[in-house]
């Protein structure tokens, strides 16, 4: 993997350590604990059911996508590796990356975090939206902000559907729509 080497230094090991710290040791954990993987919404659930209320939602969020794309500190800041706008290949590289990266937040927020959190109170939702919310603390402001609400609906619809597939789709395909804007808004194409 020459390309990964030259072209997306760091990335690649930070990906493994997410997937490693987030995912992997929470999912032993609960294995250890002697829950079920199902108990933390890490099965399919009612992947049809979710699926269609992931494209709503992501519908619903397209004009504040939108907006967003517009604005100086979105434009300065994603997408958060600069090379990924010069080409296809950097493009794919980059949210093959952000894939995973994705996983991992899933299953540490909607799938382990709030689940643990809900074993003590009623209130897990809430408190693993604000701490989603203070993961963001450092990216625009708008983003730190809607974060809040957006970790809550995430948590309300993969409880509903019993799978994290549904935030984990509309986080990661709104990331790459939300690239793409960002990419067009700043004049860069990626031809």
């Amino acid at each position: 993997m020459a390309a990964s080497r030259y072209l997306f230094p760091g990335r690649i090991g930070y990906a493994i350590l997410c997937l490693t710290m987030m995912a992997a040791l929470p999912a032993a954990y609960i294995r250890f604990r002697g829950k079920k993987q199902a108990d933390f919404l890490l099965a399919s659930g009612d992947v049809g059911g979710g699926l269609r209320i992931s494209a709503i939602l992501l519908a619903i969020a397209m004009p504040i996508m939108y907006y967003g794309s517009t604005l100086p500190d979105f434009k300065a800041y994603y997408p958060t590796w600069q090379p990924a706008a010069a080409n296809l290949w950097n493009f794919a590289l980059y949210e093959l990356y952000m894939l995973a990266l994705m996983v991992a937040t899933e299953v540490f927020y909607r799938g382990y975090l709030m689940n643990l959190l809900s074993e003590d109170t009623k209130y897990g939702n809430h408190i693993h939206a604000f701490i989603y919310m203070l993961a963001h603390v450092g990216k625009p402001p708008l983003e730190v902000i809607y974060s809040l609400p957006v970790g809550f609906i995430f948590g309300r619809v993969d409880a509903k559907y019993k799978s994290i597939l549904p935030s984990l789709t509309m986080h990661y395909v709104s990331s790459v729509i939300f690239d793409l804007m960002v990419i067009y808004q700043a004049g860069k194409f990626l031809i």
